[in-house]
C-alpha cells in the first residue's frame, strides 16, 4: 500500500493526477473523513488530469455529477444517504457494472454497497445493535460471529451472520429487524441532526444559529455520524440554539422570529 501527504490543496491535486495516469475504467474510489480533508479537490484534480477541465463542484444536493473526460467520472456525494432506499435512488449500483470511474465522498455511509477492496470496517467480533421494526424502542445487542470472503456479483454486497442475545424472545423467525454495526464511536461530544448541515461551494458546511433574534452562519467542521446524527468537532459550543427548520430559507444575519 503506497501513502502520499498532502500539505496543501495543490499538493492533493498532483497526488490525484499521478493516480488518475494509471485509470483504465472500472475502479470506484471512496473517500472517508470529515469535511476539508481535500476530497473534492482530489477528485478536481483528477477529472482535470484526464482531460475535463475544472469543472468540479461538491454533488451534495444533486448526489452525483458526471464529468467527461479521457475516461467518465461518476462523483457521488454520499453524505444525505441514511439507508438502503436513499441509496437505491441513486441509481448507484446500476454505475456499478459500467467502465466508469467512480468517485465517492463519504463514503463511509454505505461501506455495505462497496467493492470488496473499499471495505475494510466491518469484522468479526464487532458490537451490532439490532432493533425490531415492530418494537422500535426495543434494542437488542449481538455480535458479527461471521462474514462472508466473496462479495455477491448482484449486489455488490457481503453475506453476514450475527449472534443476537434475545433470551426473551422478543426477536422471532419471521420478524424485520435492523442491524446497525458500530464501527467507531466517541463520547462527550457535541451532537447535531445531519439533515441540517447544508454544503456551500468551496466544500464548506454551515448551521445557523439564533443570537439575538439574527440568524449567523456557523462554518463547521465535522466528524464521524449515523443515520441522524452528525459530530460537530468545531464552529458550534453547546448551549447554542441552532435552527432545525427552515433553515433553506436564511441567510446570514437575517432577522428571525422564534415561534414556540
Amino acid at each position: 500500500m503506497q501513502r502520499f501527504v498532502s500539505h496543501s490543496v495543490q499538493d492533493t491535486e498532483k497526488i490525484a493526477a499521478k493516480l488518475a495516469e494509471k485509470l483504465k475504467g472500472g475502479e470506484v474510489i471512496a473517500f472517508t473523513g470529515p469535511m476539508g480533508m481535500g476530497k473534492t479537490a482530489f477528485t478536481r484534480g483528477l477529472v482535470l488530469a484526464l482531460g475535463g477541465g475544472d469543472v468540479v463542484s461538491s454533488p451534495t444536493f444533486a448526489l452525483v455529477n458526471e464529468y467527461d473526460a479521457r475516461l467518465t467520472v461518476q462523483h457521488f456525494d454520499m453524505y444525505r444517504v441514511s439507508g438502503w432506499d436513499d441509496l437505491y435512488s441513486t441509481g448507484f449500483f446500476d454505475y456499478l457494472d459500467t467502465d466508469n470511474v467512480l468517485v465517492i465522498e463519504w463514503s463511509e455511509n454505505i461501506d455495505g454497497a462497496l467493492p470488496e477492496n473499499t471495505i475494510d470496517k466491518v469484522k468479526v467480533g464487532q458490537k451490532v445493535l439490532v432493533t425490531n421494526y415492530n418494537i422500535k424502542s426495543d434494542t437488542l445487542s449481538g455480535l458479527v460471529t461471521q462474514l462472508s470472503p466473496a462479495i455477491n456479483e448482484d449486489t455488490r454486497t457481503y453475506t453476514g451472520f450475527i449472534t443476537i442475545n434475545n433470551p426473551e424472545l422478543k426477536l422471532r423467525p419471521g420478524m424485520f429487524a435492523k442491524g446497525e454495526i458500530i464501527t467507531l464511536q466517541k463520547d462527550s461530544v457535541i451532537v447535531i441532526p445531519k439533515d441540517i448541515v447544508n454544503s456551500r461551494r468551496g466544500g464548506n458546511r454551515i448551521v445557523y444559529t439564533i443570537e439575538q433574534n439574527r440568524a449567523m452562519e456557523k462554518i463547521i467542521t465535522t466528524g464521524i455520524s449515523d443515520d441522524r446524527f452528525i459530530e460537530v468537532e468545531s464552529g458550534l459550543n453547546q448551549g447554542d440554539k441552532i435552527v432545525v427548520k427552515g433553515y433553506e430559507f436564511l441567510r446570514n444575519r437575517g432577522k428571525v422570529k422564534i415561534m414556540k
